[in-house]
């Protein structure tokens, strides 16, 4: 994957650096840097991440076929290692799964009300949370 790229100039190119450099200027955290001689820096935006159609249905099958194969009926908590084995994914792909929301945590019934705004199990990930997740992704294609 390329990096992304970069570009930096110097502050004083800027139309309005006087204005800026009074601004900075009055700011007494800055006091002893040299306003004078800085530096922007701009980054290229990461691009959004897209899951490929077909390694969807491919994780669904085979999280259809891990299901089936071991008796399931109950959902079982599985960690990043066992997604990845059993989704037929990379590890750093469950990451980005997870970032976008393809995979989402599920949230325990037995969470009370009055705690419900605060999270307990932020990332428990369960055969049936990841089964509804992708189900949903694919009968969208």
């Amino acid at each position: 994957m390329a990096r992304p790229r970069k570009y930096t100039f110097p502050l004083s190119d800027l139309r309005g650096f006087e204005d800026v450099r009074l601004e900075l200027k009055s700011n007494p955290e800055l006091d002893g840097l040299d306003i004078e001689n800085a530096v922007i820096t701009l980054k290229q935006r990461k691009q959004s991440y897209t899951a490929q159609p077909e390694n969807l249905k491919r994780a669904l099958v085979s999280l259809e076929r891990y299901i089936s194969r071991n008796g399931i009926t109950e959902p079982v908590e599985l960690s990043k290692r066992e997604m990845s084995d059993i989704l037929c994914i990379s590890r750093p792909t469950v990451d980005k799964w997870i970032d976008a929301e393809i995979i989402k945590a599920e949230i325990p019934e037995t969470a009370s009300d009055k705690f419900s705004s605060i999270q307990y199990y932020p990332h428990i990930f369960t055969t049936r949370s990841i089964l509804q997740g992708l189900k949903k992704l694919v009968d969208k294609l």
